[in-house]
């Protein structure tokens, strides 16, 4: 798999196979892409891929994600559903029976661990207060409360930014930096899914989130000791005024990335994404011999 996202933010396009190339093909207009070279593919609008185009895509792992308007994850396009490990998988479900409050517990930590050490957070206190709940619901509470230190920190550092920040919004994000962060964290969410099939986890079989709709919890579990690292580096681009007002569209259902924003945010996330994929790697690796330790 390449180092490079290849996005598509146009309706009525199609997509065919040249040899190992795609051809891209709106109106009389053609690009031609190598695939050797892509990390992913992000469809922002309708598509068209001929069986052909598939069959090299999935042929040669490069996953495609389907995104709103609004950078939400409609869904993946992957070649490989769940690695033969099994191993992983049956161990996953018997943690998740009868183990689930102290895996979830392990994720919350290792999402504490990441706050303190980027974001210069002293949070000893929440952390002695994790161990001693005996309450899934409470394990939650004490992560939002620190996401919610985490982002009151980036408030403060935000506040003589061309871009203003008072809190942490979703769909629609309300502003241009939760348009930033949603559509960054929804980047890190989508790549974790083949790091996680690939390794034979089953994607919806979590332990501190809820699975909802199509929602593959365990990517979110996984994925939370990124989010500090890739919020702080996001944060110091807006700082540096990386990002202007005219690389957002706004209409009344919310603030969105236009094609040229978007290109901006996409080599953002290629440029942390090793990082990010060694964080949750890392933590994978962790959580398997965590899950040893509580045989």
């Amino acid at each position: 798999m390449g180092d490079k996202f290849f996005a598509i933010f146009s309706d009525a396009v199609s997509v065919k196979r040249s040899g190992k190339r795609l051809t891209l093909i709106k109106g009389d207009k053609k690009i031609s892409v190598l695939l050797k070279n892509l990390k992913a593919i992000l469809v922002f609008g309708n598509a068209h891929f001929s069986g052909e185009s598939l069959n090299l895509i999935l042929s040669e792992e490069v996953p495609i994600f389907l995104f709103t308007r609004f950078g939400k994850l409609k869904g993946i396009i992957y070649s490989e559903t769940l690695a033969s490990n099994y191993n992983n998988r049956l161990e996953q479900y018997e943690l998740y029976k009868n183990k689930r409050l102290e895996v979830a517990k392990f994720f919350v930590l290792k999402k504490l661990g990441e706050i303190e050490n980027v974001f210069q957070l002293y949070l000893e206190e929440y952390k002695q207060k994790l161990l001693e709940v005996s309450d899934l619901n409470e394990v939650r509470g004490i992560e939002g409360i620190v996401s919610k230190l985490m982002f009151e920190r980036v408030k403060e550092t935000l506040t003589d930014s061309l871009f203003k920040f008072e809190e942490r919004s979703y769909y629609p994000p309300k502003d241009e930096v939760n348009a930033l962060l949603s559509l960054t964290y929804t980047l890190i969410y989508a790549m974790t899914y083949p790091l996680v099939v690939s390794l034979g986890y089953d994607p919806y079989i979590s332990f501190l989130h809820s699975k909802r709709g199509t929602h593959m919890a365990f990517c979110s579990d996984v994925m939370e000791v990124s989010r500090p690292f890739a919020t702080y580096e996001l944060v110091e681009k807006i700082k540096a005024k990386v990002f202007k007002k005219s690389d957002f569209n706004n209409n009344s259902k919310g603030i969105y990335l236009n094609p040229e924003g978007l290109n901006k945010l996409l080599n953002f996330v290629e440029n942390i994404s090793d990082r990010v994929l060694e964080l949750i790697r890392d933590c994978l690796a962790e959580f398997s011999t965590f899950a040893e330790d509580l045989k």
